[in-house]
């Protein structure tokens, strides 16, 4: 027969909160209403395009829009002679 070893674990300290509540209503979600894509999303049309400057304000500008029913695609905006500028163009290419 095995011999189980139990490791040590440390007491649980203080009490769980477990009063049910009823009527607290659900805020909305964080950060959709104060968003900066909020004009932009409002007033470009299926065609339009925007030019930011960063891989992560592409994701989330294109991640807004989603969450929106916007669809776009985005390109990485190159020089003349091909060279990466760190800057992404994004279009807006319909609603879902």
């Amino acid at each position: 027969m095995s011999k189980v070893t139990r490791l040590p674990y440390a007491p649980i300290s203080g009490k769980l909160h477990t009063d049910i509540e009823k009527d607290i209503p659900i805020p909305d979600q964080r950060g959709i209403n104060s968003s900066k894509w909020k004009t932009l999303h409002s007033t470009w049309e299926v065609g339009d395009s925007v030019c930011v400057d960063s891989e992560s304000n592409r994701s989330s500008l294109m991640v807004y829009m989603k969450k929106q029913g916007t669809t776009t695609t985005s390109r990485r905006v190159l020089t003349q002679h091909g060279e990466v500028t760190g800057q992404y163009r994004v279009w807006k290419t319909g609603e879902e």
